[in-house]
């Protein structure tokens, strides 16, 4: 009997994956990526050298109810693609609404 494989086997049809789509969770993951690029971007600005081997302790602040929830469900997800490959994942806090993150952090929009 023949082998199956990956190789041989027809290309998928966009009619076939169609309900794979969700703009919904499209917008999700664009919102968690943009995220993790702002940890990482704060990161190399303020953590040099010996630093760099620390976990950052991170402030999120949500405006947007609907965001604010969608990064509460996903936030190891997030500690996970802002993580640096010099240092351990960031300690991700969600402040919550209408508080402040501590003094003195290192913001960015």
């Amino acid at each position: 009997e023949p082998r199956a494989s990956i190789m041989v086997a027809p290309f998928p049809q966009p009619a076939a994956v169609a309900a794979w789509a969700s703009e919904e969770a499209e917008r999700d993951m664009e919102l968690l990526a943009s995220l993790a690029a702002s940890v990482r971007t704060v990161r190399a600005a303020y953590l040099k050298g010996p630093l760099e081997r620390h976990a950052p302790e991170v402030y999120i602040v949500c405006r947007a109810p609907a965001a604010a929830a969608v990064v509460a469900s996903q936030l190891e997800t997030l500690a996970a693609l802002a993580k640096s490959s010099r240092s351990p994942p960031p300690t991700l806090h969600l402040v919550a609404e209408g508080e402040a993150p501590p003094a003195g952090c290192a913001t960015d929009v």
